[in-house]
């Protein structure tokens, strides 16, 4: 990829280029500063002179001025003077000075000026200031500007220089920067690819600086995770289905090829077909609805509130008869007026498949008990079975997983349903099995 079509590389650019005009701006700034102080500087020795000669003038004459004038001149190099004097009579008449005539573009109104002057031996420019004395007498002063449009030089190529300088810093680090990111943008792009091409071993590299590159890389790597596990988990479900669909079709099958050798097919056998369609679609149905709760985990515009004593109590009180049947002690303790937000028909499965558990590997009791604790509660259901394998019980909430014996009756979708009622209602499942029974336990994020 092009560094320059980067969105960051123009973003850089954009950032680079902002920061150069800002230090452009403040070294133009310090450039017109020591400008404006070096004409300060010459306008206060201008105005010192002007006042020491205007003073003079008054106290003691116009001959006496032109003395002192005189004086000074001979102090001063005629190559390249440094002081320029003028005093006219007020005919217009030169008295003093190393000035031949009154300079053009400048008024007797004590304002400095920066003029260009014809000396010997060429022309000269200067700052100066002028002014009217009484009886039309008019004095100008000035100082030699070479020195201030020297330093004027100076500057100006410093600002160049700082210029020159901001805009190759900025960029060469701004392109530095740009390719740096672009390198890990590459990365990312390489990883899409590859699960664009059906890889999804690959991982995004991680530079462990923990800003939006790396965060965006961990995001990608958790998704990734998640769905190889999905894949995982729709390969393990296609293999499950097709097992356990394949036993009762086959059955079905040997029953209808029964009946066409022996050209009729008995009540009997009718039946056993009719249970094995009942119990393939049973299984779909099971299927069917544990995906359907899944994908519309998030979705809870629906829920109501739902009084979870009372409806504990009374699924409960439908499994009495199966519990005396099989000569079982079923424990039912609940606190009243609990309460929950949810769906009252997939709370009651939850309810329902969790008794029905129980009570299908219960020796000889099942305690069923709800009560609160604190802001939340607690839903638990304990049996004295024969427990759950150690090695099976990260499994137990999977899809056709069937507890100790592979070859128990049952789907092995009970669980799996509860876990994504339990999931749909941000509940979370705490599971302890050993030799001597199991305990689930419910509690909910927030009631």
């Amino acid at each position: 990829m092009n560094i320059f079509r980067t969105s960051f590389a123009r973003l850089t650019l954009v950032y680079m280029a902002a920061i150069t005009m800002v230090g452009t701006g403040i070294l133009y700034w310090s450039y017109d500063a020591f400008l404006e102080q070096s004409r300060d500087n010459i306008n206060h020795l201008v105005d010192t002179d002007m006042a020491g000669l205007v003073s003079r003038y008054y106290d003691s004459g116009d001959m006496e001025l032109v003395r002192h004038i005189s004086s000074a001149l001979e102090l001063t190099s005629l190559e390249n003077p440094r002081q320029v004097y003028l005093f006219l009579s007020p005919e217009g008449k030169k008295l003093a000075g190393n000035l031949q005539s009154w300079p053009k573009g400048i008024l007797p109104d004590a304002s400095l000026k920066l003029l260009t002057v014809s000396t010997a031996p060429e022309p000269q420019s200067i700052f100066a200031k002028a002014t009217l004395l009484s009886d039309g007498y008019r004095i100008l002063v000035g100082r030699d500007a070479g020195a201030y449009h020297t330093l004027q030089h100076r500057l100006f190529n410093n600002l160049l220089i700082g210029f020159g300088l901001f805009l190759i810093t900025g960029l060469g680090i701004g392109l530095l920067t740009a390719r740096a990111f672009l390198r890990r943008i590459n990365g990312l792009n390489r990883l899409c690819q590859d699960v664009e091409n059906g890889d999804f071993s690959v991982r995004a590299p991680l530079w462990k600086r923990r800003d939006e590159i790396d965060i965006l890389g961990r995001g990608l790597n958790g998704m990734l995770d998640r769905i190889s596990a999905l894949l995982t988990l729709h390969k393990q479900t296609a293999d499950n289905i097709a097992h356990e669909i394949r036993s009762p079709l086959m059955r079905l099958n040997a029953i209808i090829e029964q009946g066409e050798k022996k050209k009729d097919i008995t009540a009997d056998s009718a039946d056993l077909a009719r249970r094995q369609i009942e119990d393939s679609v049973t299984l779909l149905d099971k299927l069917l609805d544990i995906s359907r709760i899944e994908a519309t985990e998030k979705d809870r515009s629906s829920f109501t509130d739902i009084n979870f004593s009372r409806l504990l109590e009374n699924i409960a009180e439908l499994y009495v008869p199966l519990a005396e049947e099989k000569s079982l002690d079923f424990s039912v303790i609940t606190e009243d007026n609990i309460h929950i937000s949810g769906l009252e028909q997939n709370l009651s499965r939850l309810c329902a498949n969790l008794i029905d558990n129980a009570l299908k590997f219960a020796r000889t009791k099942v305690d069923l008990t709800l009560k609160k604790n604190g802001d939340k509660f607690i839903l638990s259901i304990r049996d004295d079975g024969p427990g759950i394998d150690p090695h099976i019980q990260d499994r137990i909430f999977e899809r056709f997983t069937k507890g100790n014996n592979e070859h128990q009756t049952g789907t092995g979708l009970g669980l799996a349903l509860v876990k994504a009622i339990a999931d749909q209602h941000k509940m979370t499942i705490d599971i302890a099995g050993a030799s001597t029974g199991t305990t689930l336990t419910l509690t909910p994020y927030s009631l």
